[in-house]
């Protein structure tokens, strides 16, 4: 599927005005979330509800989920966070805790499940993987005049592999619409003054278990890389410095402030 995340002005003409182009193609492997312990979570049928411990980021999703997959009302089933190591993301503590609630209902006695790293790495959301070509051209003023900005890569979901084997269609589309759009306009040239900008996001399908979430980063791992090594190399072509040419260009006022506050850090030590 492809979805325009930004079309602006005319971005290939001005690219054959550009006194500098530059561009190329990035690959972003698949990157794991890696929590500094497996997952765990514990489950307690024995009450009149279901008892579940563990470290969910979020409590009410996480019972609605169990409660779902369970077919009961979520007021059957209590979800108590416990912290568990650290995670950069969504890694597998929705998978221990739906597997939890499942063995645990089905026995009628508490189980705990405990990953082993193996499991906790062969069965992560990994942060997908994104090819990316990005062309950006300036003029002879060091002016940013064209830009432009196509990703490849599969949706993000937050379903467990627990719940895809208790309920899953063979051949679905697991993110279809806005879950196959995953390519960040911020990260690919918004927070720059460019007059001429279009980015496109190609989604591909994201059937049977395939599986991916976000990591956590301020502005995109794989997207932010690509475009900002577009950047420096335009930078290099006005022979200006890559931070003074991002202070010349930058539009976003949170990105000016953080610049200026890094210039008076480095002016400290200096």
């Amino acid at each position: 599927v492809d979805t325009p995340i930004a079309s602006k002005g005319d971005p290939a003409g001005m690219m054959q005005k550009a006194a500098f182009v530059r561009g190329a193609s990035y690959f972003c492997p698949y990157q794991a979330h890696v929590p500094f312990a497996p997952n765990c979570a514990l489950a307690d049928p024995t009450g009149e509800q279901l008892v579940i411990r563990s470290s969910t980021q979020d409590v009410y999703s996480s019972r609605k989920q169990v409660a779902d997959i369970l077919g009961v009302a979520p007021e059957k089933v209590r979800l108590q966070y416990f912290e568990g190591s650290g995670t950069f993301g969504r890694s597998c503590y929705e998978d221990a805790t739906q597997a939890a609630a499942i063995m645990a209902t089905a026995t009628g006695k508490p189980v705990r499940v405990q990953y082993m790293r193996w499991d906790e790495h062969g069965w992560d959301n990994y942060g997908p993987a994104h090819l990316a070509d990005v062309r950006a051209g300036v003029d002879e003023q060091g002016n940013i005049i064209a830009y432009e900005y196509d990703g490849w890569q599969h949706g993000w979901t937050i379903t467990s592999t627990v719940s895809d084997s208790a309920r899953a269609k063979p051949g679905e589309e697991r993110a279809s619409g806005s879950g196959s759009i995953t390519v960040n306009p911020i990260s690919t040239g918004s927070m720059y003054k460019i007059a001429n900008r279009r980015v496109t996001s190609h989604g591909a399908p994201m059937v049977n278990y395939l599986r991916g979430a976000a990591l956590r980063s301020p502005l995109d791992l794989s997207f932010a890389f690509a475009s900002e090594q577009t950047i420096d190399e335009l930078a290099v072509a006005v022979k200006m410095d890559p931070v003074a040419f991002r202070r010349r260009i930058i539009s976003s006022r949170f990105a000016i402030t953080l610049f200026q506050d890094c210039a008076t850090i480095q002016n400290a030590f200096s």
